[in-house]
């Protein structure tokens, strides 16, 4: 009965079922005073939290000048059906904001203890976990020593990402890997915001490097993993297009003789993520000298997505030369940001052809005279 109604709580009910049961054993109820802090930037954290009624306030206070008070700034509130807290006990890392009701509020409430037993289990070797069962399943794994996640359990966890969250900010400053279990993610990059920046007649006519363009005007360039395996990415299968997800208003032409808009950034999904994919593999091979391209920072953001974490650090203390040298044959790396910036300005320029091509078009339909 307090199961089914939990699920109306909208944070809650995006859990996978058998989490949803874990969590209804676990988490307590209390009200929150208005005005009261419910977690304070700076404070180790210890509790996550689903609200349930009323509305809290999220600030950040940051020092933009060392000889004034520190400002603070509202960057987000919480309503009825949310949840927050959780990602600084997945990452161990103290809080980023200030989170204050601006209401009454009722929550649940999860503490980190119940929150490690909930996700890593407690260690008992008298059975397999689920995620370690579903690791043996994952080709990087092969020849891996799985059996000492039973001694460090903390090494290794499964936890769910709401969608929308920002799972991993900065990839190559992450200290886990992110093996999907189910749902879906997106690897996202930011670049630089694209203007048009050649004549139609060129973007017509030219061929970058010898690399004809794709039918929908992007430069595709070489492929990098042609052997897409089904259910199974280590990395993006090809040099693939980057898919633009934010809108980009066109330079007029003023613009791009004077040059005088202002750049800005735009975010790409360079990757999308499915079940046995695996996020963190090149970075962790380029970290380790196992293979020797550097990796651009990468985002990693949710969909509704269950991921395994396992620990880089213990990962490669424990890899041995047999699973170094499978790596380095089956890992395939992110474009670098030059490739992903050039791409993206492939893309700008052809979309910009196309408009003045059917503009022209239009305008010499339009003048010739109607027939008698």
């Amino acid at each position: 009965m307090a199961l089914r109604g939990l699920q109306s709580i909208t944070s809650f009910a995006e859990y996978p079922p058998h989490l949803q049961d874990k969590l209804a054993r676990t988490a307590y109820f209390y009200s929150i005073p208005s005005k009261k802090v419910i977690v304070r930037q700076g404070h180790h954290a210890e509790t996550f939290y689903f609200l349930i009624t009323g509305q809290a306030e999220e600030t950040i206070t940051e020092h933009k000048d060392k000889d004034k008070e520190p400002e603070s700034t509202i960057v987000n509130t919480y309503e009825k059906g949310d949840s927050f807290g959780e990602l600084e006990i997945v990452h161990n890392i103290p809080r980023k904001t200030t989170i204050a009701a601006d209401t009454t509020c009722e929550v649940l409430a999860i503490d980190s203890e119940d929150f490690y037993d909930m996700f890593m289990e407690d260690g008992d070797q008298t059975f397999e976990f689920d995620h370690f069962k579903f690791l043996r399943t994952i080709p990087f794994t092969k020849g891996w020593p799985i059996r000492k996640l039973y001694e460090h359990p903390q090494m290794c966890m499964s936890h769910f990402f709401k969608k929308g969250s920002v799972i991993v900010r900065d990839s190559n400053n992450s200290e886990w890997l992110f093996i999907v279990k189910t749902g879906s993610c997106q690897v996202i990059k930011e670049l630089r915001e694209a203007k048009p920046l050649i004549v139609a007649q060129r973007v017509a006519n030219e061929q970058v490097g010898g690399e004809k363009y794709a039918p929908n005007g992007l430069n595709i360039g070489p492929r990098i993993d042609s052997r897409r395996r089904k259910g199974f990415q280590l990395g993006p299968p090809e040099f693939a297009s980057p898919t633009y997800i934010t809108a980009m208003q066109p330079a007029t032409n003023e613009d791009i003789k004077n040059k005088t808009y202002e750049e800005k950034t735009v975010f790409v999904q360079v990757d999308m993520l499915l079940p046995k994919d695996v996020f963190g593999l090149s970075m962790m091979c380029g970290e380790n000298g196992i293979t020797d391209i550097t990796q651009p920072s990468l985002s990693l953001v949710s969909r509704g997505v269950e991921c395994i974490m396992l620990n880089k650090r213990f990962f490669m203390e424990h890899a041995t030369a047999f699973v170094k040298q499978q790596l380095k044959e089956i890992v395939r790396p992110y474009p670098l940001q030059e490739t992903l910036q050039k791409h993206l300005q492939t893309h700008t320029d052809w979309e910009h052809y196309k408009m003045q091509t059917l503009s022209g078009t239009l305008k010499s339909v339009g003048r010739k005279p109607a027939s008698p």
